[in-house]
């Protein structure tokens, strides 16, 4: 089992990921103890009032993978973001301010929590439209407004949009709606990722072990391959991700 996780916070100092760079540290030898080999570090751009500088991840990987060499942990970390949706979304991306992941070509977006946003589908396609990027939806099991409309998910999809859930998702972490999307969403073939979203070394570890045996047990180990590595390593390459077949 190898894991390529495309959402993360693992930086020290910059957003609501850890605090300190042993807090980092700890996170990261997790992840390498349970199987993952390749971090985006995603700090927030816009999400929870935090606007990390492109400049910043960029030192912070460098510092992140320094360390790691000197502790002889083989995971190679890449720089990203995780942008929110705003008014301004297009015009940050066109001025060069934001971090698709490693700078590939793909962007991860996420929505306001709690707030319905009219013609989803149509608004992200101008995104993508505008800037010339494929959008990824970060973890949209979390928004109960898409969870009331599951039909929202299959317009994105239609429109080449691609879907990222969190691996805690499945263990019910979130709360019993997420839970049920994702495995909706799963059972419609419409998930192209499975990530950690990891803060914290206890509350939201970076540990993905326990969602990858279930999408193996519940769907087979090539989709969990899929899901948990392959169409990482793709998108953090520039390639398009493996499509699921309805």
């Amino acid at each position: 089992m190898i894991i390529a996780d495309i959402h993360t916070h693992i930086l020290p100092w910059l957003d609501d990921g850890p605090s300190d760079m042993k807090t980092a540290m700890d996170m990261l030898e997790a992840a390498y103890w349970n199987g993952t080999r390749h971090i985006v570090a995603t700090s927030h751009f816009g999400g929870q009032g935090y606007w990390v500088a492109k400049e910043a991840i960029e030192t912070g990987v460098a510092s992140l993978s320094e360390e790691l060499h000197a502790r002889g942990l083989n995971i190679k970390l890449y720089a990203g973001h995780e942008v929110m949706l705003t008014p301004d979304v297009t015009n940050q991306l066109l001025a060069g301010n934001v971090n698709t992941i490693n700078n590939a070509g793909f962007l991860l977006l996420e929505l306001p929590f709690g707030v319905h946003i009219p013609n989803l589908h149509e608004v992200i396609n101008d995104i993508a439209e505008a800037t010339r990027l494929r959008i990824i939806l970060a973890h949209p099991e979390r928004y109960d407004y898409l969870a009331a409309h599951p039909e929202t998910i299959a317009a994105l999809t239609d429109l080449g949009v691609l879907i990222q859930i969190n691996g805690d998702s499945l263990s019910g972490k979130n709360g019993r709606t997420a839970k049920h999307f994702a495995i909706k969403m799963l059972n419609k073939k419409q998930v192209h990722f499975v990530a950690s979203d990891t803060h914290d070394p206890v509350h939201r570890p970076p540990s993905l072990k326990e969602a990858y045996t279930y999408v193996s047990q519940h769907y087979s180990s090539q989709t969990a391959k899929n899901l948990f590595y392959e169409n990482a390593i793709r998108v953090i390459n520039g390639r398009a991700p493996l499509i699921n077949e309805k």
